[in-house]
């Protein structure tokens, strides 16, 4: 659906952010091409704790919040 998307609208998914909060939206980001951020908020708390997670979590961008992440995005 998110290739569909970018396709129909023309965008470059790798000058885009995938904020999310759980592996499975990491996952999809990465794979789209995408820049994977997860918000630590929700499933987010407990999956930046999981220790068999870190390979994943090591190709991603971080905050605690949205708010957080919507700010980081301002200075791409």
């Amino acid at each position: 659906m998110l290739l569909r998307a970018a396709q129909e609208w023309r965008s470059d998914l790798s000058r885009a952010v995938f904020i999310g909060d759980s592996a499975g939206d990491l996952r999809t980001a990465l794979a789209a091409g995408a820049h994977p951020l997860l918000v630590h908020t929700g499933l987010g708390a407990s999956l930046a704790q999981d220790p068999l997670q870190q390979p994943l979590l090591a190709q991603c961008s971080q905050a605690p919040d949205l708010l957080q992440a919507a700010n980081s995005l301002q200075f791409r």
